[in-house]
């Protein structure tokens, strides 16, 4: 994610806020900086002071282990999952070369990028709808469900139609949205 600011412990995302809301802090009790400055500030709230790290995935927030069901797999369990597959899906015998190995290795999932993200429009943006398919021919001939990346939210209906996990990826949204 992009930052501004030159300290880090501190920082407020670039990304284009839609509303105001809070921003987390990273760690109240190891920062030296004060975090006033930040509260408030134009599209940010409140700054809350996070006091332990990993809060949200803290015993202390949740005692259960937050289990998914996808496919016939089951996340979150006592099974340790594999996920592999091609960063950028390219080609129909590419995205096949790479998921008969990761099939045959063990791997649970196949994951691949058909959309790209880029600074520059003139840059391999992803083959989008056209590397989905790829991808659902991989799964087909498998059986691993697919993970990729969405990017912008206006592909979720897109993306949901053939992938099996959408990867929301909110970092590369903003790089997108601010170059």
């Amino acid at each position: 994610m992009w930052w501004k600011g030159s300290n880090p412990s501190v920082c407020a995302p670039i990304c284009p806020l839609e509303k105001k809301g809070p921003l987390s802090e990273p760690s109240a009790t190891s920062v030296s900086s004060p975090i006033e400055p930040w509260n408030p500030s134009p599209g940010i709230e409140r700054v809350v002071p996070i006091l332990k790290p990993y809060k949200l995935v803290s015993r202390e927030f949740q005692q259960e282990d937050t289990v998914i069901e996808v496919a016939c797999h089951r996340i979150g369990g006592k099974k340790f999952h594999v996920i592999a597959g091609p960063c950028s899906v390219e080609s129909s015998q590419q995205v096949l070369a790479a998921a008969c190995p990761t099939q045959a290795a063990g791997a649970t999932f196949l994951r691949g990028g058909a959309f790209k993200p880029r600074s520059s429009p003139y840059s391999f943006q992803g083959l989008a709808e056209e590397g989905l398919g790829y991808l659902v021919s991989a799964r087909d001939v498998t059986g691993l469900p697919i993970i990729t990346k969405v990017l912008d939210p206006r592909n979720i209906d897109l993306v949901s139609r053939y992938a099996d996990i959408l990867n929301k990826s909110v970092p590369e949204i903003c790089r997108t949205s601010s170059s």
